[in-house]
């Protein structure tokens, strides 16, 4: 019997190793759906995979946002997905969640935005102008089945903004243009990662309206909101100059499956895909582009005197809005 030469022999078993490594690491794939293609989610999610190390073989996947991949991790059908943080809040508490998912983490913040016509914008003055005016006034929102869209509900629960008369468009381009083509009493509104030169932002400016922060009285109190002063550019209106606006912010859930959802290897798999999710340091989870880290270490105005002279300031400017809007209806 032929036997191999030494040579030969070791490049065989170092070939060996290799495919032996090389079938590991496809075997320990793992997926965390982000969102659209031109969103942050799916840069986060990019992040969130590049964060893991080599050993993890992770793919970042395309979604139509908070919503959806809710729908795809109760299919089973990807390892952790990305949405808004009270969305994921209130999911937890719905009976039997924590049988199969838990919030590993919140990073990072979505600012809340309202949009309208300029002097729907200047009638209102702010957000509790809104509130005064609620009864008045009608908010289009970007799709029924968007984290926007359950957002602006939840901020409704137990508030003025519950007499506001409601619109549900196709997607948030088509908010856009029907608060655009629409009487005085439309806004839109959105929950929008503060990049300056988001292609939204864009698109709100070149369509005539303006941009609105807002901060609520209570969100001093929720340990979900941070109110922070972010830059936007809205461009057409301000001569394509950054623009500072003080509003609030929710942060980003990173919704995962429990181990216990998996079997054998794949639980174990998961266990540590949920471990390295956990220990990872914030700047490394979020994308690294100057704008987003930034934000991130900016400071949020918390409850105190800060916060109440906002408050205060924000109330003198509101009073008088119902009539304003009304001068501009009539």
């Amino acid at each position: 019997m032929k036997t191999m030469s030494k040579p030969l022999a070791t490049l065989a078993f170092s070939a060996s190793l290799l495919f032996t490594a090389g079938a590991v690491q496809a075997a320990n794939e793992v997926s965390i759906s982000g969102g659209s293609p031109t969103g942050q989610y799916i840069e986060m999610a990019e992040s969130l995979c590049s964060s893991l190390g080599a050993l993890l073989n992770c793919t970042a996947k395309q979604s139509g946002g908070s919503i959806a991949n809710r729908q795809a991790l109760e299919r089973g059908e990807i390892n952790a997905g990305l949405m808004m943080g009270p969305l994921a809040r209130n999911w937890s508490e719905e009976p039997g969640f924590s049988d199969r998912f838990e919030i590993a983490r919140t990073f990072g913040e979505e600012s809340l935005f309202v949009i309208g016509k300029p002097e729907t914008i200047n009638a209102v003055k702010n957000y509790q102008g809104i509130e005064e005016s609620a009864f008045l006034l009608t908010m289009v929102l970007p799709g029924e089945g968007s984290g926007d869209t359950q957002t602006f509900r939840m901020l409704q629960k137990g508030t003025p903004l519950a007499e506001m008369e409601l619109k549900v468009a196709q997607d948030r381009t088509d908010m856009i243009n029907k608060v655009a083509n629409g009487g005085p009493e439309y806004l839109g509104f959105a929950a929008q990662f503060a990049n300056p030169e988001n292609t939204f932002f864009k698109q709100i400016s070149m369509a005539g309206l303006e941009i609105m922060g807002i901060v609520a009285p209570d969100m001093a109190l929720d340990e979900m909101y941070s109110i922070k002063t972010v830059v936007v550019k809205n461009a057409k209106l301000t001569n394509w100059k950054a623009q500072e606006i003080t509003t609030g912010s929710l942060p980003v859930a990173l919704v995962v499956r429990t181990p216990s959802d998996f079997e054998g290897r794949e639980a174990k798999l998961q266990s540590v895909f949920i471990k390295k999710l956990k220990k990872t340091p914030e700047a490394k989870l979020l994308p690294q582009a100057g704008w987003i880290q930034k934000l991130a270490n900016t400071a949020s105005i918390k409850a105190g005197p800060t916060f109440d002279s906002l408050m205060k300031s924000a109330k003198e400017a509101a009073q008088g809005a119902a009539d304003r809007i009304k001068s501009l209806t009539n």
